[in-house]
């Protein structure tokens, strides 16, 4: 593989960005340029739910031709009415979404169509909701790309493990509040993370997970751990996301069990009135309510 990419340092190779039909940057790499491709300032178009531009992209290297795109967008945090709150493009904005749990009555966990994917993310738009929190799933690539290209803004969990502690998860968390923040998950029997073989073939697939999804411009957040399903080291593995992709929010802990690690306060209530306290960071309801049919 590195003789590969050795080799093809050599041939020449050229990037072309198009808007449209409109050819706005373009780069080569060989004795007439270095291959880097600028887009003038005019031609910057932010991405949003309101407005999904994306830029094609066309690679050439030789005889070889790819073609894909790209959108310009950027998730933080700013200073809004004097607290934190998430933004898009430096500017504040109020995310509304649905748990997406990714069933399908005639494919159970595998979309049945192309056509049923994108029926599914327009019927969700035109509900007026702007973001899903793909939970606990991870979806056919082709779902992330309507999601880019139509304008629906992703929360992706990983996709938890470990044993299930019902008393200790679910009980004593919604009972007493306060022992959600003071219960450390490092004591991974608690959290049915006994089984170190467990733990780490869970860091490999955050890994993977990452690296496969972290090139589509909707997803906007990463969720490691849900309602304690398996949380453990929190801080530590916080800390590899940011490493991993420095360009997204992070969801340390939905619900549960908070180490104060993520990018905001992450809560879940299906049981009381909902009070906001004063904070330094951040405050999300990313589930509550459990509406049924």
């Amino acid at each position: 593989m590195q003789d590969l990419r050795d080799a093809a340092a050599y041939l020449p190779h050229r990037v072309t960005v198009r808007a449209g039909d409109t050819v706005i940057a373009e780069g080569r790499a060989d004795e007439n340029g270095d291959g880097v491709s600028v887009i003038p300032a005019a031609h910057l178009r932010p991405w949003s739910p309101e407005d999904p531009f994306l830029y094609d992209v066309d690679i050439t290297l030789g005889e070889d031709r790819a073609a894909s795109y790209f959108g310009m967008r950027k998730f933080s945090l700013v200073e809004h009415q004097g607290r934190q709150v998430l933004a898009l493009n430096n500017e504040p904005y109020f995310q509304t979404g649905l748990l997406d749990q990714g069933y399908w009555s005639d494919g159970l966990y595998t979309p049945p169509s192309d056509e049923a994917m994108v029926c599914d993310i327009r019927t969700m738009k035109e509900l007026g909701f702007n973001m899903l929190r793909k939970h606990i799933k991870i979806e056919p690539l082709r779902w992330y790309y309507h999601c880019d290209r139509l304008g629906m803004l992703v929360w992706q969990d990983m996709v938890n493990g470990g044993t299930y502690n019902a008393p200790f998860m679910t009980w004593l968390p919604a009972l007493f509040p306060k022992f959600k923040l003071h219960t450390s998950d490092r004591i991974h029997p608690l959290f049915g993370r006994k089984n170190v073989h467990g733990r780490e073939e869970f860091i490999r697939e955050c890994k993977d997970t990452v690296t496969a999804l972290k090139a589509f411009p909707c997803i906007s957040t990463w969720v490691i751990f849900n309602e304690g399903w398996g949380q453990f080291d929190s801080k530590k593995l916080t800390a590899l996301f940011r490493e991993l992709d420095d360009t997204r929010l992070i969801d340390s802990a939905s619900g549960w069990f908070d180490r104060r690690q993520g990018d905001f306060k992450s809560e879940h209530n299906y049981f009381a009135k909902q009070f906001v306290t004063p904070s330094d960071r951040a405050f999300v309801i990313s589930e509550y309510g459990g509406y049924t049919c």
